[in-house]
Parts: C-alpha cells; structure tokens; sequence
C-alpha cells in the first residue's frame, strides 16, 4: 500500500534541498515522514530515522510499517545522552 504524505513546509523545505543520494539519516526524525517521502519519490534508496521519544518513536515504526517499506527505512531509538 502506497500511503501518500502531506509535508509541512518546513519539511518540503528540507526535501527540497536534498538532491538524489543513496542514504539519508534524519536524527530527531519525529514520525519519519521525511525519510518516508525521500524513500517513496526515489530521491533517496535507503534512510534511517533516529528518535528518542516513546511516542513519536511508535509513530515512526507504526508509518514505515503501513507503507510497506521496512526494506528500505530503519528507525532506531536511541539515547545519546542521560
């Protein structure tokens, strides 16, 4: 299932700017919908996601996981500091 996102302009802005790569990594990736989109639009090939908090974090999982694209996006949650 292809699940089409609607970007806030802050993120369109952050899109735009990135140009054809093979890997991106979003840190502090709030619901990975920036990684999503860069996957999808084929802008990208693979991406990570990184968030530390609980609930953004499931979003994140619950997103990657409804598009079907585990594949090729990764979400990590990790604590870089204490």
């Amino acid at each position: 299932m292809t699940m089409q996102l609607k970007l806030s302009k802050r993120l369109e802005a952050i899109y735009d700017m990135v140009s054809q790569s093979n890997v991106v990594a979003d840190i502090g990736s709030d619901h990975a919908l920036l990684p999503i989109a860069l996957v999808q639009s084929g802008k990208v090939t693979r991406a990570y996601a990184s968030e530390v908090n609980t609930g953004p974090y499931d979003m994140s999982v619950k997103n990657i996981e409804n598009i079907s694209l585990k594949s090729k996006t990764a979400i990590c949650k990790e604590y870089f500091y204490k």
